[in-house]
C-alpha cells in the first residue's frame, strides 16, 4: 500500500518507465538459463502491475471522504485511507497527536495493533473524520464501522 506522496512519485516512474526496466533486466539477467531468467522477469513485471495497481488504488484514495468497514479491524485501515485523502504526511499527524513520526509509521504497519482506544480517538480527531459505530442484529458479532470526513460536525462557536 502507498502511504505517501513520494512513494506515489517512486512507483509511478517505474510504471511510466516499465519498457527499459524490463529491457535492462533482460540484459541484466542474459547469462543466466533460460528458465531462471524468465522467472526473474516475470516476477518483476508483476511487481510493475503492482506499483500500478497500489498508485491507482492512492489516486482512488485522495478522493474519498467515507469509508466502511465490515468489522473494527477495518478500522486501521480505513485510517490510514483518509490520511492519505486529507494529504497529510505521517510527521504532520504525528504532530498532530503528539507522537514521533515513526510511531505513526509502526502504527499504520502494525494496522493500529495493541493500540489504546483512546490514540485511535486523537488520530481520527486529527484526520478530521468521525467514526461511527453501527451496530448489527447480531450480538455475536462485530459492529460495522462508518469512517467520514464529511459528517464531522462543526465546532461550536
Amino acid at each position: 500500500m502507498i502511504f505517501e506522496r513520494d512513494q506515489y512519485d517512486a512507483a509511478i516512474l517505474k510504471v511510466i518507465h516499465r519498457d527499459s526496466i524490463m529491457e535492462s533486466a533482460r540484459q541484466r539477467y542474459d547469462g543466466l538459463p533460460a528458465s531462471i531468467r524468465e522467472g526473474y522477469l516475470r516476477v518483476l513485471a508483476a511487481q510493475i502491475d503492482d506499483f500500478a495497481d497500489q498508485a491507482q488504488a492512492y489516486r482512488e484514495a485522495i478522493k474519498r471522504t467515507a469509508w466502511e468497514g465490515g468489522s473494527l479491524r477495518d478500522l486501521s485501515h480505513a485510517l490510514i485511507q483518509a490520511r492519505v485523502a486529507a494529504g497529510i504526511a505521517r510527521r504532520d499527524l504525528a504532530s498532530l497527536v503528539g507522537a514521533r513520526e515513526e510511531q505513526i509509521v509502526r502504527w499504520e504497519a502494525t494496522q493500529y495493533a495493541d493500540v489504546a482506544l483512546k490514540t485511535v480517538e486523537r488520530v481520527a480527531e486529527a484526520l478530521g473524520v468521525l467514526v461511527v459505530l453501527i451496530p448489527t442484529k447480531d450480538p455475536t458479532s462485530e459492529p460495522a464501522i462508518a469512517l467520514s470526513s464529511s459528517d464531522v460536525p462543526a465546532e461550536p462557536t
